[in-house]
């Protein structure tokens, strides 16, 4: 009787994954991509790349705003105001989404 359960148990087990269902998402506007740091340094080279090559692989636009200012908060904070559609993202650092929330009462968590 154990060895019957066990062959069920693992059989729903192997099988559970094969019906779950993946939405997808395609873009069908211009993303947009928030670095809180300032034009011309590294990770904004590195966000710039990087943001060209997304744009290839979805096939809309990617446009690269620099929003520099209070150690990466003012780009966290823009980020944290957008709409929750998926076409405003972000690129740098933890810092401004993992520290300073807990610093500032001003600030809100991003999620």
């Amino acid at each position: 009787m154990n060895r019957r359960w066990s062959w069920l148990a693992a059989l729903l087990l192997l099988t559970g994954p094969l019906s779950s269902a993946y939405g997808q998402w395609v873009p069908t506007k211009a993303i947009k991509m928030i670095v809180p740091y300032a034009p011309g340094g590294a990770v904004d080279l590195t966000a710039r790349l990087m943001a060209e090559q997304l744009a290839i692989a979805l096939g809309q636009p990617v446009i690269v705003e620099n929003r520099a200012g209070g150690g990466g908060v003012i780009g966290a904070d823009l980020l944290a105001k957008a709409g929750p559609d998926g076409y405003t993202i972000s690129f740098g650092s933890d810092p401004p989404f993992t520290i300073n929330p807990h610093l500032q009462s001003t600030l809100r968590a991003v999620d």
